[in-house]
């Protein structure tokens, strides 16, 4: 359901009133942090057909980027989250104070933000959610560092790739048994950044003078 259809089933006739997180079913939670996600693949995808041609079209999702890990940072609460949008803050800013023209990959992500900070703190069956919408920015934003070097903005890059690692730090709060399974499934075993994960012991195949023989005939 859009934002659009929401405002229309939640406002009275006679005194429309603000929407808040406390408002949202919880699947109409998990679908706004879904959105976003999808958002913000959709701008790292429409930045990317600008690195060979014109780096410099990808200004405006470059400064929207900080509108999204800003609204995430917030509704989550994560402190990685908030490092990376304090970090990220010097990469999206314009050139010369300038605003960029809007573009669809801006306006997905700032229509993104606004879904983060109406959805507000997440629940634990979101768990998923978040790590989608997480592992999207990370892309987003290792897009945007290699838009800002082609630039030839240096310090934008290194504050991008600041911001990234930050988002390599999100982990996961404890979240449900169906939520560790989706993640153990979609698209790959989740594995945290910079971990040591045992690795299963394999079985090892009877050795051949542990076989038993047949009787001779």
């Amino acid at each position: 359901m859009s934002l659009a259809k929401l405002q229309a089933r939640w406002k009275t006739p006679n005194s429309p009133r603000r929407i808040t997180a406390y408002d949202l079913t919880p699947e109409e939670r998990h679908a706004f942090y879904e959105d976003a996600a999808k958002a913000a693949a959709y701008a790292t995808a429409q930045v990317r057909r600008h690195l060979a041609t014109n780096p410099y079209a990808a200004q405006d999702a470059c400064w929207a980027a900080a509108d999204v890990l800003n609204a995430a940072a917030a509704a989550t609460g994560n402190r990685h989250l908030l490092r990376a949008a304090h970090a990220y803050d010097r990469a999206g800013r314009a050139p010369h104070g300038r605003i960029p023209r809007p573009s669809p990959a801006g306006n997905a992500l700032r229509a993104a933000a606004r879904l983060l900070r109406l959805a507000g703190a997440p629940k634990d069956d979101l768990a998923v959610s978040v790590l989608t919408l997480v592992a999207n920015l990370l892309s987003l934003l290792e897009t945007i560092a290699h838009v800002r070097r082609l630039q030839q903005h240096q310090a934008q890059a290194e504050a991008a790739r600041t911001a990234t690692r930050h988002l390599g730090d999100v982990r996961p709060a404890p979240a449900s048994s169906q939520a560790m399974l989706a993640l153990a499934g979609f698209p790959g075993p989740w594995r945290p950044s910079g971990a040591n994960v045992p690795q299963r012991p394999t079985s090892k195949p009877p050795s051949p003078s542990g076989r038993r023989r047949s009787p001779a005939r």
